[in-house]
This record gives structure tokens, C-alpha cells and sequence, in this order.
């Protein structure tokens, strides 16, 4: 029987006692990993709850904002006729919705690589928090 179904067959293992104390310490106190392991789950938690809302709220914008700012994407309008800029109009919405991620590639490591040199690390944090 494996460790899994059995967690106290580990003593009845060849082991070093090293090893044998970390998994009597892995049973025993399951729960006692360090607090920066639990915050860092903590924040990639509420990172990845803000993404999905940002994308959320993305593509609810998609299926109106084309249209309401002239730039719509089918094949037809809405009276009936050709779009002959649908191609066009796809490519900048397309550009739209990549805007946020092209400014962090365009300028956020040129500012950052400024401010890290002469600002304290909770300054830059702040700035990251401030701009995203």
C-alpha cells in the first residue's frame, strides 16, 4: 500500500531519517507551510479573478462599442450594404482590445528599468498597481 491510502506506512519504509522526519512532519502538520506561500496563493488568487473580469468585461464591450464608434466588423451593415472596410475594422478592434498589453510591452519595461534604480521596491509595486 502506497503512502497515499496509508500516510503512516512511511515508517515502515527504508529511509533516511531525514527524509523519514519530513514526511512524520508532512502528516503530522499538514497545514504549517510558510505565510508568504499562502499569500502569494492569496494574490495569484485575486491576479487571475481581476483578469477574468477585465476579460469579462472585454468582451462584453466587443459585441457593442465596434458599432456604437463606426468601426463595425461583418460583412454587412446594418442597412444592408457591403462592408467593405470589415477587414479593417477587425484588424483595430483587434488593436483596441491589445492596446493595455502593447502599452506594457511598448513602455512599462523602459519606466520600470528607470524607477528601479533610483525608487524603493514598494514604490514600484505602487506605480504597478496604479498604471494596470
Amino acid at each position: 500500500m502506497g503512502l497515499i491510502r496509508d500516510s503512516a506506512a512511511y515508517e515502515s519504509l527504508d529511509l533516511e531519517e531525514d527524509e523519514r522526519e519530513a514526511l512524520r512532519i508532512e502528516v503530522t502538520k499538514k497545514w504549517s507551510h510558510p505565510f508568504k506561500l499562502y499569500m502569494t496563493v492569496a494574490v495569484c488568487s485575486i491576479g487571475a479573478a481581476v483578469q477574468g473580469w477585465d476579460q469579462t468585461g472585454s468582451n462584453g464591450a466587443n459585441l457593442s462599442f465596434p458599432v456604437a464608434f463606426g468601426i463595425p466588423e461583418g460583412s454587412t451593415l446594418e442597412d444592408g450594404s457591403p462592408n467593405t472596410n470589415a477587414e479593417r475594422n477587425l484588424w483595430l478592434v483587434g488593436v483596441i482590445n491589445a492596446a493595455p498589453y502593447m502599452y506594457v510591452l511598448a513602455f512599462r519595461y523602459d519606466v520600470e528599468l528607470g524607477a528601479n534604480e533610483g525608487c524603493p521596491h514598494q514604490w514600484i509595486c505602487l506605480h504597478r498597481l496604479l498604471v494596470i
